[in-house]
């Protein structure tokens, strides 16, 4: 069974988590663990990792706010992959503490894009698990998003205030409608 577990700095398996995000996320687009934290102690962000018995399967740092639940990094262990737990992380996201509207972001699927299968992929598999297209883009530091969802409502207003208290240093979120 999967359970969650809240990260802390004294967090027993915090260099499993270090190691997914390296090996999960481009250095362009990854905010290292620590960093992390910094906004877990400020109260906007939770980090949390989730384990099928003693076994770490993956991690998510989240924000939430009235009726959604933002996901800003999600990383399954890449030996467990297609194996379901992806999809189970996801069902325990949306229903974490009574949300169960969810939203994230995930590369635009460009033909011309040097990883143009994984980008499929990562959409088939984020469709497959309910999400829809929100027709909206996210950019910060050079990098796009395209916005995904999944629940009853898009919350853009919701979405946007989120990213507006995440806002500091050089992630300065602009949110356009595609």
């Amino acid at each position: 069974m999967l359970t969650a577990k809240t990260v802390t700095r004294d967090f027993d398996g915090i260099h499993l988590i270090e190691r997914l995000n390296k090996e999960a996320f481009p250095e362009d687009e990854r905010v290292g663990i620590s960093a992390m934290l910094s906004v877990c102690e400020s109260g906007r962000l939770e980090l949390l990792a989730f384990y099928d018995g003693d076994i770490f399967v993956g991690f998510a740092s989240i924000a939430r706010t009235v009726g959604l639940v933002y996901i800003c990094f999600f990383a399954v262990d890449g030996s467990l992959r297609s194996k379901g737990y992806g999809s189970e992380i996801l069902h325990f996201l949306s229903a974490y503490k009574g949300e169960n509207n969810l939203v994230l972001e995930i590369e635009p699927v460009e033909k011309n894009a040097e990883n143009y299968e994984q980008r499929v992929t990562r959409e088939r598999f984020y469709l497959r698990n309910g999400f829809e297209k929100s027709g909206y883009r996210l950019s910060y530091m050079g990098l796009a998003f395209d916005v995904y969802h999944r629940g009853k409502s898009f919350n853009i207003s919701g979405y946007i205030k989120l990213l507006e208290d995440m806002r500091s240093g050089p992630f300065q979120p602009v949110v356009t409608k595609i």
